[in-house]
């Protein structure tokens, strides 16, 4: 992630929040050093994007190493100051079921379109507090009411969530959350930016390149 961070071109980038989750594959570390990686992710954000808030999101349990996973959220939550990070903790939303969590797919480690839609109805709340849509008074309403800048619409907000990944080869991929439906995928051995680009061009085809 810090290398993406560091050589990928995302300074071009103006966002005022970035949700963070990362640490989830970190099974080999112990907790305060997935900790340390975590916090070295989000001091690199700081400084590729001056002023942005934070969202961290706590690691989700699984059933490779939720302790360890717990572990370290217990030192993920201490990052947070309410006004540059803030911490979102979904534990107390994903209970345990029998040898799974709510929220979790089959294998113990994925959310599934249920734990989705949990981590949305989180999010979105603390997404609009952040994120307030500016609201210009006029003559018949001198002061209208405030909106929030993300309606929260379960459908609308599944519908258009989509998980773009790229493994070693590299290989990118992207799914639908909403059906955990492979949607793209391609390999290069050469990634370059303007391959990245097309990838996704590909991939959703209906979308702006601007939006993107």
């Amino acid at each position: 992630m810090l290398w993406r961070l560091e050589n990928y071109p995302i300074q071009r980038l103006h966002p005022r929040v970035a949700v963070v989750l990362i640490g989830t594959n970190n099974t080999r570390n112990t907790a305060p050093e997935i900790a340390d990686g975590v916090k070295a992710v989000l001091t690199k954000t700081q400084a590729i994007f001056p002023g942005v808030k934070i969202i961290l999101v706590s690691i989700m349990p699984n059933a490779r190493a939720n302790d360890l996973m717990m572990s370290a959220n217990t030192i993920l939550r201490t990052f947070a100051d309410d006004n540059t990070i803030y911490y979102l903790d979904l534990m107390p939303l994903m209970v345990s079921v029998g040898d799974n969590w709510k929220g979790l797919g089959e294998d113990r480690l994925h959310p599934d379109e249920a734990g989705y839609q949990l981590w949305a109805d989180a999010l979105v709340p603390l997404v609009n507090k952040l994120l307030p849509l500016p609201v210009q008074p006029t003559a018949s309403s001198p002061v209208p009411p405030t909106q929030p800048l993300y309606v929260r619409s379960p459908e609308r907000q599944l519908g258009g969530i989509a998980a773009i990944a790229f493994s070693i080869v590299p290989t990118l991929i992207c799914s639908k959350k909403d059906r955990r439906r492979m949607m793209h995928s391609e390999v290069t051995l050469h990634p370059t930016s303007a391959w990245v680009t097309q990838q996704l061009r590909e991939a959703f085809p209906t979308i702006p390149p601007r939006s993107i």
